[in-house]
C-alpha cells in the first residue's frame, strides 16, 4: 500500500514537473532572443560604416579605436554591451573594444570558422571560466587573399538573468558544464542549498534548508554554437 501510494504521487508529479520545465524553457528562449536580437542589430549597424571598413581595410588601429568609441561606449556605459571584436578565420583577434591588455576571444575557433563560412550566430556562450554572455556574430570584410573577417558583439547575460528572474518570481542560477556556479541573482542561497543535479537533463526537485522549502527546476543551456554550455536554474 505504501508503495502504491508512493507511485501514485510520483505519477501526479510528473506533469507539472514538465509544465515547470516547458515554461521554463520557453520564457528564457524568449528573453534570450530578445537579447540576440537587439545585438545582431547592434552588429548589423556596425558592419554597414563604411568608414570604420575603411580602415580596417587600411589596418589603421587608432582610427578603427576612434570610429567604434562612437559605437560601443554608450552601450557599455549603460550595461548593453561588454565588448566589440573584429577577428580573422583563425581566431586572432585584430580589436578589441574591450580595455583589458589581453582581452578574453568571444568566440571559440569552430564558432569562428563557421561565421567565415557565411554563418551568423546567436546566443550565450561561457567566454571565461567566471562569465556568461549573450554573444552575436557575423561575417564581416574580405581582406585581400584571405577568408571573411568576424564582427562579434557581446553583452553581459546579467540582465536577461535578472529579467527570468522576476519574470518567474524566484532566484535563478547559471552553472557551467561542471555544475558550477557562474551568474545568480543569489549566489549566496546557491551556495547554502549546495544541491547537486544531473547536467544534461531537465529535472524538477525539491531542497530544504532550515524551515523553508524549495522546488528547484534546471534545464540544459544551449550555447550559440548548438553545443551544451550547462544548467539554466
Amino acid at each position: 500500500l505504501i508503495l502504491a501510494g508512493l507511485q501514485r504521487e510520483q505519477l501526479a508529479e510528473q506533469p507539472s514537473a514538465q509544465i515547470a520545465i516547458n515554461g521554463t524553457e520557453a520564457l528564457w528562449r524568449e528573453i534570450l532572443l530578445d537579447a540576440s536580437t537587439k545585438l545582431a542589430d547592434f552588429a548589423a549597424e556596425v558592419a554597414a560604416d563604411r568608414q570604420l571598413a575603411d580602415s580596417v581595410r587600411d589596418d589603421e588601429s587608432a582610427r578603427i579605436r576612434a570610429l567604434t568609441v562612437g559605437w560601443t561606449n554608450p552601450l557599455i556605459s549603460a550595461g548593453d554591451l561588454s565588448d566589440l571584436q573584429i577577428l580573422d578565420a583563425e581566431g586572432r583577434i585584430l580589436f578589441a573594444s574591450s580595455a583589458n591588455a589581453e582581452p578574453v576571444r568571444l568566440l571559440d575557433l569552430g564558432s569562428i570558422h563557421a561565421v567565415a563560412g557565411g554563418k551568423e550566430l546567436d546566443g550565450i556562450r561561457q567566454v571565461s571560466s567566471a562569465r556568461f554572455s549573450v554573444v552575436s556574430a557575423r561575417p564581416y570584410l574580405v581582406l585581400p587573399n584571405s577568408l571573411p573577417l568576424v564582427l562579434a558583439v557581446a553583452a553581459p547575460v546579467e540582465r536577461s538573468l535578472e529579467r527570468f528572474a522576476r519574470a518567474v518570481d524566484a532566484e535563478a542560477m547559471l552553472l557551467n558544464t561542471r555544475n558550477r556556479l557562474v551568474e545568480g541573482t543569489d549566489p549566496g542561497l546557491w551556495a547554502t542549498l549546495d544541491i547537486k543535479l544531473p547536467r544534461r537533463v531537465a529535472s524538477v526537485s525539491r531542497a530544504e534548508y532550515g524551515d523553508r522549502k524549495f522546488s528547484v527546476t534546471s534545464v540544459p543551456l544551449a550555447d550559440l554554437a548548438a553545443g551544451n554550455a550547462g544548467l539554466l536554474v
